[in-house]
């Protein structure tokens, strides 16, 4: 939750690219510097904790403090990306490129999350969490490398940004869209975590989960191939409509993984790749309409109010499914 509702902060980026001159490759990559070696801060905190160095209680609060940081930053730094890409591409290019390089991101995500399932299931019960310091210290030295290949980008130019005084066009396309992905979002973030059903309703081992999250990359992987290529072309609106269609879908189908079912875990699974597959062809569309509804100099101050609607949606619905879970019984009986 903290991680969604700190992404808000986009709304802040122009000005911070007024406060620089434009300079969206130093504010990017400040982003991603903090964002993506959080690995190397989770095993560091992990390692602590396994000799116990510091009480498990207070290594949670420190993990809880580093994933909600990065997490903020990095969701902001990703979206930056975006503009990036359209600094230094022709916009066919951009179309072509943009998806692809987020779906590579989730497939490397995925292969990676494999053996990780693997590790843990076979190291966890003899090493404890030493075996996930040794997982996050590998994700931080991967993270490395990403900032290693974003330094190489070509420079985007200096981000035009309309200056803070300049009067606000009325925009009903952007506030009708901007109320559409509030609202979806809103639905999302009420949708349960598969992985905490997995390991406390199914009583599933952790690799389970993982191997869950590893699904949801490679499926993701395969959308963002497909649906890049299609919108060069198609419609960004009926493709987002669709997403809505697929996340719902997969939530109803859901409700088949009853405690009682062998076939509960396969249920997940499937579900797992339906409601990635849906949401990345959502984000994608997401982001395409976006740039297809504002100008260059406006899209930084329509990015902000599109991530700080998807950020104040899927809040907003995580904490009334929290709210009801900790207040009412509900779910299958064990």
């Amino acid at each position: 939750l903290l991680p969604i509702a700190g992404s808000a902060a986009q709304r802040l980026v122009p000005t911070l690219l007024r406060r620089t001159d434009g300079n969206l490759r130093g504010v990017t990559l400040a982003l991603m510097a903090v964002g993506e070696t959080r690995g190397l801060w989770l095993a560091l905190v992990t390692l602590a904790i396994a000799l116990g160095v510091i009480p498990t209680g207070l290594g949670i609060a420190a993990l809880a403090v580093i994933i909600t940081v990065a997490g903020t930053v990095s969701t902001i730094g990703g979206a930056n990306l975006q503009a990036w890409f359209g600094a230094i591409l022709p916009e066919p290019e951009r179309r072509f490129v943009a998806p692809r390089v987020m779906g590579m991101t989730l497939g490397v995500g995925a292969v990676i999350l494999v053996p990780a399932a693997l590790l843990v299931q076979v190291l966890g019960t003899t090493t404890g969490v030493l075996v996930y310091a040794f997982i996050f210290l590998i994700g931080g030295s991967a993270g490395l490398l990403e900032l290693s290949a974003l330094a190489r980008l070509p420079r985007p130019g200096r981000a035009r940004v309309a200056p803070a005084a300049t009067p606000v066009r009325p925009a009903p396309e952007l506030d009708r869209f901007v109320r559409i992905i509030t609202i979806a979002a809103f639905g999302s973030g009420f949708g349960p975590y598969l992985s905490i059903y997995a390991i406390s309703v199914l009583h599933q081992p952790a690799s389970f989960a993982i191997l869950l999250t590893a699904l949801g990359g490679g499926a993701s992987l395969v959308t963002s191939t497909i649906v890049g290529g299609w919108l060069a072309g198609g419609s960004s609106s009926r493709l987002l409509r669709a997403s809505f269609l697929l996340r719902g879908g997969s939530m109803l189908l859901a409700l088949l993984a009853l405690p009682a079912d062998p076939a509960s875990a396969v249920v997940l699974c499937v579900v797992s790749v339906v409601v990635s597959a849906g949401g990345a062809a959502g984000t994608i569309a997401a982001n395409e309409r976006l740039l297809r509804l504002v100008g260059r100099d406006e899209l930084f101050v329509a990015q902000g109010r599109y991530v700080a609607g998807t950020a104040t949606g899927t809040t907003g619905g995580q904490l009334l499914q929290a709210g009801l879970l900790a207040v009412a019984p509900l779910g299958y009986v064990p």
